[in-house]
């Protein structure tokens, strides 16, 4: 017995299929291509599961019509195919961008495999190789100094002027940042501002007060402070006096309670004298008969 369920147990075994060829890579990716967009839809809900099912058992039924090898494969080993495309294509990218970001710019890689281009050309280019940004991603690397260009003025400074007020910054120390600035670079800063987009001084004045409310002095401010104190103290007092007359009324109304429970008290003693007196009288009237 035990020897039949082991070898139905390996019969029960599922088989290795092959391994994908660069053409057949290729021709499941092209396929894939023609149904990205259902493919690669980021919602979640059933009705959009449901036509992604759908659309890779078409996947699987086109490609198993002209598969190049004339192998069967099944809608989920070319979804298992093409998310280790996906995998591979990120991983190259990555690679790629943490050698652009070396010294010196690293080895240039180039995607050679025809494969991880048509996942390319599936995919969202931004889960690869991120979103732009506008200060030096890894898409765009930063711009250096030979990259910049230098645009020249129509001053009459020429560049020898401006090379000798070039300040040599090996020695450069904090306290230099009190020395004051060069004729002649005052004279090129003073000469590219432009007039017409320079604010009035009433424009300027305006613009702050509207933005930046003028604060009121130090004794405005104290002489509020002290009003409010005042007040608090004000409401304060009113709040204990009242507590006050609510506790003396409290007390009031107790030693009227106490006096009147100590009347009734005495008036049910006379009545209870008075109860046993005409009891007496009726015992003797009793005894006399």
């Amino acid at each position: 017995m035990e020897q039949i369920e082991v070898s139905l147990n390996q019969q029960q075994k599922r088989k290795r299929a092959p391994n994908f060829t660069p053409d057949e890579q290729l021709l499941c990716l092209n396929i894939i291509k023609k149904y990205k967009s259902i493919i690669e839809n980021k919602k979640t809900n059933s009705v959009t599961l449901k036509e992604k099912e759908e659309t890779w058992n078409k996947i699987s039924t086109e490609y198993n019509s002209c598969s190049p090898v004339g192998l069967l494969r099944t809608a989920d080993n070319l979804k298992k195919l093409y998310e280790n495309k996906k995998k591979e294509t990120r991983k190259y990218a990555a690679n790629e961008k943490r050698e652009i970001l070396l010294t010196g710019g690293g080895k240039i890689k180039l995607f050679n495999d025809p494969t991880l281009e048509a996942t390319l050309d599936i995919i969202n280019p931004n889960t690869v190789f991120g979103l732009n940004t506008k200060f030096g991603d890894g898409r765009n690397p930063v711009q250096t100094s030979s990259d910049i260009e230098v645009v020249q003025s129509n001053e009459d400074y020429t560049a020898a002027d401006i090379a000798e007020a070039v300040i040599d910054w090996g020695d450069y120390k904090a306290s230099h940042l009190q020395t004051p600035l060069n004729e002649k670079l005052e004279k090129v800063s003073e000469r590219s501002i432009d007039p017409i987009a320079t604010p009035s001084t009433s424009a300027k004045k305006t613009w702050s007060a509207r933005r930046h409310p003028n604060l009121t002095s130090t004794s405005s401010l104290a002489s509020k402070y002290e009003k409010l104190a005042d007040l608090k103290i004000e409401v304060a007092q009113n709040q204990l006096k009242f507590m006050k007359q609510q506790e003396e009324r409290q007390q009031q109304q107790a030693a009227r309670r106490e006096e009147r429970e100590e009347e009734e008290f005495l008036l049910r003693k006379e009545s209870m004298k008075l109860d046993i007196k005409l009891k007496k009288i009726q015992f003797e009237k009793l005894n006399d008969l």
